[in-house]
């Protein structure tokens, strides 16, 4: 069977269609909220997560164990940003203080420079689970900035936001070659 080196597919693509594929720049996106758009911000992470694996011994296979996916954690997510007069991140995080448990969905669109999303991620029940104020320092000039960290029970990459970038690289071959 022969082996297909990583990142052919991409080179023989641009060599067919003529088409750069380059990655996503991450400096232009936004967050909704149950579909509002909550504010810029300046930092988004925690967009990760991990398969835990159970390692299981099999009867006449010495030299190695089978694994096996046992289930996918999530990290919190932290949304960072300059604060303002509108304080509904501290808001949510108060009551959720007073366990009143206010779960909401959320998208994170990266977005192209013209502003048109490229990609998304949705992100099933976050509730804020703590909330950091302003670092604040007199011999600065510095924004002050909150950071809200978000529980949440997922985070999936939206089937649409895969087509979406598919059609995009249609799009871009079908413009090269007119």
């Amino acid at each position: 069977m022969p082996v297909i080196p990583f990142g052919a597919p991409v080179q023989i693509a641009k060599r067919v269609t003529g088409v750069r594929v380059d990655p996503y720049m991450a400096y232009n996106f936004h967050v909704e909220a149950d579909g509002l758009v909550i504010g810029g911000f300046t930092d988004v992470s925690g967009l990760t997560q991990e398969v835990e694996i159970k390692r299981q011994a099999v009867g006449g296979r010495n030299d190695s164990d089978v694994i096996l996916p046992v289930k996918t954690k999530q990290t919190d997510l932290v949304l960072s940003r300059g604060m303002t007069d509108l304080d509904m991140f501290y808001g949510w995080f108060l009551q959720v203080q007073q366990l009143i448990a206010v779960k909401k969905s959320l998208t994170i669109y990266l977005l192209d420079d013209r502003s048109a999303p490229i990609t998304w991620w949705d992100v099933a029940n976050a509730m804020p689970i703590r909330w950091d104020g302003p670092t604040l320092n007199s011999t600065t000039n510095a924004v002050a900035v909150e950071k809200i960290t978000l529980a949440h029970e997922g985070v999936s990459r939206a089937g649409a936001a895969r087509l979406l970038g598919a059609v995009r690289s249609g799009v871009s071959a079908a413009q090269s070659v007119l």
